[in-house]
């Protein structure tokens, strides 16, 4: 648990930040002068031992169609030829969909995407 307070750019007549870390999550709020931020900081100390501070809810997470019938019908149809668009929308739908349409955003790792290239390789070898 951490409140530090500090100027980002140092120098008279520069801002002094607050900045927060607390249980791996971070962030910073712009004070104004050094006593306000020490105010600042002290409060923000207090309510971190009370466990009253709160920081910016998570957005939910959504599945990997899900967030991917967004790009495709809202970016690509208006940003891509139709041709494109088409080819984009048929490779979720006959390859990508089936591995990772269900999963969750958060849930897909680097060795998931590595193990998937892989077998799309072999087959088109084969």
């Amino acid at each position: 648990m951490g409140v530090v307070i500090r100027q980002k750019i140092k120098g008279k007549g520069k801002p002094w930040w607050v900045f927060i870390s607390y249980r791996g999550k971070r962030t910073s709020r712009k004070i104004g002068d050094r006593r306000a931020a020490e105010a600042v900081a002290s409060k923000i100390r207090a309510k971190l031992q009370l466990g009253e501070f709160g920081f910016k809810k998570e957005k939910p997470i959504c599945t990997f169609k899900e967030y991917s019938q967004t790009f495709i019908n809202g970016f690509s149809k208006i940003n891509h030829k139709p041709s494109t668009h088409q080819s984009y929308k048929s490779a979720l739908d006959n390859h990508i969909y089936p591995v990772f349409g269900n999963m969750w955003l958060n849930e897909i790792r680097k060795k998931d995407v590595k193990k998937f290239v892989k077998s799309i390789n072999e087959r088109a070898r084969n």
